[in-house]
């Protein structure tokens, strides 16, 4: 982070637990403050996406793609189960966990796995205890061993706690089942070693969700192998969204003018056929 010039801070225990009292200061080396770090509302920014869009595409909803060819050198066909079919100049698919079933190729090198997470209500402030879970008096953290992370009160007065280690493989159209009661317990098992003033907190809610992640846990913006006015933009890991507006840039120049400023090198499909 500082080779890159980013304001960054290296803690050790007694300084991180002096501005951050919730962890416990036996559980861990030292820590890597973020001042910039901060919390996106994606469900939020999408739809204040969509509604931007709308001033200028048509929007299609309710129909799912189940086609996507290139019949000739100059056109791409997009087609759906309603029976609508699209014809275009060049065209993306960015469908997240379902690439890998719309795009054959990408199956061998795409995984979706099942994420857990769940949002914990932390108990009221007592006389004896006076630890703050609200932003601004706790950060947002990754734990990178165990691979737990979360963030301060923001949603129904609870906070997201979930893992990043990749979960179950799954498949996108058939994973909605509830958290597991032992991802819960692991979750607590966390606090009492890492946050001990989160171990009674309260469950307020439970969600599922899937990242469709790379061999390498890196992104994939390239034009299919075989079809070249067909981008691809995918295998985002789950860590992608906090890169939509520049990868929304990368997406659109491509799209445009079939190039663009910036060095997608790294996300190229030719980096799995290296040995």
């Amino acid at each position: 982070m500082q080779s890159l010039g980013l304001d960054c801070e290296r803690l050790d225990t007694l300084q991180a637990t002096s501005r951050f009292p919730q962890f416990n200061s036996g559980a861990f080396a030292y820590g890597v403050y973020d001042p910039s770090g901060a919390v996106l509302h994606a469900e939020t920014a999408v739809r204040a996406l969509i509604e931007l869009a709308r001033r200028d595409v048509t929007v299609l909803e309710g129909e799912r793609v189940i086609d996507v060819r290139q019949p000739t050198g100059s056109c791409v066909s997009v087609r759906t189960d309603a029976g609508t079919e699209i014809e275009c100049e060049r065209a993306m698919v960015a469908s997240g966990p379902w690439a890998r079933k719309l795009i054959p190729f990408l199956e061998n090198k795409l995984t979706t796995t099942l994420q857990e997470l769940v949002y914990f209500e932390p108990p009221p402030k007592t006389a004896s205890s006076a630890m703050s879970f609200e932003p601004g008096a706790f950060p947002i953290f990754l734990e990178l061993d165990s691979g737990f992370y979360g963030f301060p009160v923001h949603h129904l007065g609870a906070m997201k706690i979930a893992n990043h280690h990749k979960g179950a493989v799954v498949d996108p159209d058939s994973s909605e089942r509830p958290v597991d009661e032992s991802f819960i317990e692991r979750c607590r098992a966390f606090f009492s070693e890492f946050i001990p003033g989160l171990a009674d907190a309260r469950v307020r809610e439970t969600r599922v969700c899937i990242y469709n992640n790379t061999p390498d846990d890196d992104f994939i913006i390239d034009w299919h192998p075989e079809l070249d006015r067909l981008l691809v933009v995918t295998g985002f890991s789950g860590h992608g969204f906090k890169f939509g507006p520049t990868v929304g840039r990368i997406a659109a120049d491509l799209l445009l003018s079939a190039r663009t400023s910036f060095n997608i090198d790294r996300f190229g499909l030719a980096r799995f056929n290296k040995n």
